[in-house]
């Protein structure tokens, strides 16, 4: 353990890369000072056994250059802001064995290049938002656990890709992408049943992405869709376990094809209006057998 009140710690090295560690925390009650990490944590293998804890909502800064982190039940802390900073310049991997991988507090912000991977195996993982520099990929996988995340992009030069699987996704901020020109245009697929926790705005206009929802859609917020030409899918049920507060895809513009199952059930799956499509949209596919929805507009 280090606690150094408001003395900045900088560990340059590699953590646990021959040797595990049994534990590691980093000011992890308390403390201001600024927390620099050059290194990797673990490699193959996690370099930390048990709980990893480094900063806490205090810490000014929480500087990570490596590329790898495995460890397992890791919580990663500073002030709130964009005060976790992930500065390799390559693709920055967290991994754990079924364990929790969280950022806390602070907004994730990654450099130019640091494209974002978070693999927990079937632990939960939380992020309070991700901030990019220049287009960078955002990849978390919790498997069979939990992912929860506020915003990812402020604007839409930030973020590429971003690709969320769990098995339950709660969103709770919007999700801004574009295109890096490597093919994949700004992209946004969420693999699991997804829940509004706030409204939430994906918009990958500005490179044309798509959009995929895999599973169903809850939450008693406003849903926005903007995807320019980019597909757009909804595959599972929207608003059958709780409703959505309204519903808008691509209503105002937008050339791309729409494809949406069920809304609702024996109750309106949206309480307020639900407007699909507009005049550009080149197909809208409507595979389900229940639209049950206040103030719709199908338009295409």
């Amino acid at each position: 353990d280090i606690t150094s009140g408001t003395g900045a710690v900088t560990i340059t090295g590699a953590v646990g890369n021959t040797a595990a560690l049994a534990s590691f925390d980093v000011n992890q009650p308390s403390g201001t000072g600024a927390i620099t990490l050059s290194g990797n944590i673990g490699g193959g293998a996690a370099g930390v056994t048990n709980a990893t804890r480094i900063g806490n909502a205090n810490t000014t800064n929480l500087t990570l250059g490596g590329t790898v982190y495995n460890a397992n039940a890791a919580t990663y802390t500073a002030a709130a802001g964009n005060n976790i900073d992930l500065t390799a310049g390559a693709t920055t991997t967290f991994t754990s064995t079924a364990d929790n991988i969280t950022f806390a507090t602070g907004t994730v912000e990654l450099a130019d290049g640091s494209n974002l991977v978070v693999n927990s195996a079937g632990g939960d993982i939380g992020l309070v938002a991700i901030k990019g520099a220049s287009v960078e990929d955002v990849t978390l996988n919790a498997a069979a656990g939990a992912v929860t995340v506020g915003q990812i992009g402020a604007a839409a030069a930030e973020i590429n890709v971003v690709a969320i699987t769990g098995a339950t996704i709660n969103l709770g901020g919007n999700i801004n992408t574009d295109d890096d020109g490597a093919g994949q245009e700004g992209n946004v697929g969420l693999t699991g049943a997804v829940v509004l926790t706030a409204a939430v705005t994906i918009d990958t206009d500005a490179g044309n992405g798509t959009v995929t929802l895999s599973s169903t859609l809850n939450g008693a917020f406003d849903f926005d869709i903007s995807s320019g030409t980019g597909a757009v899918a909804i595959q599972g049920v929207t608003g059958a376990a709780a409703a959505l507060a309204s519903l808008d895809i691509n209503n105002a513009a937008g050339s791309g094809t729409i494809e949406v199952n069920n809304i609702g059930a024996g109750a309106a799956g949206v309480t307020n209006a639900t407007r699909i499509g507009n005049a550009a949209t080149t197909t809208l596919t409507l595979d389900g057998t229940v639209y049950n929805a206040n103030a719709a507009t199908y338009t295409t």
